[in-house]
């Protein structure tokens, strides 16, 4: 009886690691982006705060918000974000990404691709577009208004 308990207590620790392990690496595991020229950055790396836009190249309510887009830009800058845009990964996004980048004038720096969809997800991304502002501490907070945001 004193054997059974040993090992049901050494099953029951694996499994307890072994899900912690897995809960842990959920909760940290890098998200990571990439830049229209393939740079690749992780964005829990960031250190500043930042404003993520997630969009998509064929979605007419996010084109809509590219024409206040260098106005939401100065304001940002001026409350400290930069800001990252987010959309989803294929050959015919990047290429019309591209040409949105340069119809609105827009610095391809700011443009990154979600390849695996982790960004996508670890923000519960179902509707776009949709913006979150993260502080310098890692808060987060939802711009519910662009337009309300700009006044």
């Amino acid at each position: 009886m004193r054997k059974f308990f040993k090992i049901a207590l050494y099953v029951v620790s694996f499994l307890f690691l072994t899900i912690s392990g897995f809960v842990i690496y959920q909760l940290y595991k890098p998200l990571y982006l990439y830049s229209l020229n393939g740079e690749k950055i992780n964005l829990r790396n960031m250190k500043k705060a930042v404003c993520l836009f997630f969009w998509h190249p064929y979605c007419s309510s996010c084109i809509s918000k590219f024409k206040s887009l260098k106005q939401f830009m100065k304001i940002l800058e001026l409350k400290g974000y930069d800001l990252i845009l987010i959309t989803e990964y294929s050959a015919e996004t990047f290429y019309k990404t591209t040409a949105l980048m340069a119809k609105y004038d827009l610095d391809d720096s700011i443009c990154y691709f979600d390849k695996t969809g982790s960004v996508f997800e670890k923000f519960y991304v179902f509707q776009i577009p949709l913006i979150f502002l993260i502080d310098k501490n890692g808060n987060i907070s939802k711009i519910e208004d662009i337009n309300k945001f700009l006044l």
